[in-house]
């Protein structure tokens, strides 16, 4: 019976391979959001290039729970459509400040532009801003690609985070 409780309680989450860190709830969420395409009362997160005309960068912020021993974890960004990396691997230790703990979370936070992400300082997280899209033009979206690693070194497989869209103007609302 056991057999077949613990592959249906595994399923959404990674495990390492010495099964001493498992990863789950992973998400992607950024400082902007809208609520344009979403049911009554839902927040959809979107980056922007440009918000009210200026060029800018967005902070996105990648969450995960883990249970066991955790030594760091790993995030790059996809293109979902092609599967290609659009970004450089970024490196989050377990006590590392660019890694928060917030409801139940724990939260790696980077600022990303048309370049790479960045690491960035947890404390320095800016509060959610409501964005208008409207017609602007889609240019693209990404979602977070996230693995870790034990204390004894094993890695979990990878995981993907929910798609955010990108688009070239935000207004903000």
């Amino acid at each position: 019976m056991l057999a077949l409780i613990l592959p249906a309680a595994l399923v959404g989450c990674t495990l390492s391979s010495d099964l001493r860190l498992v990863l789950t709830n992973q998400n992607a969420k950024t400082e902007f959001y809208t609520t344009e395409f979403a049911p009554v009362g839902n927040k959809v997160p979107v980056a922007c290039e440009n918000l009210n005309g200026v060029p800018t960068s967005t902070q996105v912020t990648i969450g995960f729970n883990y249970t066991g021993n955790f030594k760091e974890a790993h995030i790059v960004l996809s293109d979902p459509a092609s599967n290609n990396y659009n970004s450089g691997e970024v490196t989050f230790a377990k006590d590392s400040e660019n890694l928060g703990f917030d409801k139940g979370y724990y939260n790696a936070l980077f600022s990303l532009n048309s370049i790479k992400p960045v690491p960035t300082k947890y404390a320095s997280a800016r509060a959610p801003r409501e964005v208008v899209v409207g017609s602007a033009a889609k240019v693209g979206s990404f979602n977070g690609l996230v693995w870790a690693y034990s204390d004894t070194g094993s890695r979990t497989p990878d995981a993907r985070t929910n798609q955010i869209d990108v688009y070239e103007n935000c207004t903000l609302k």
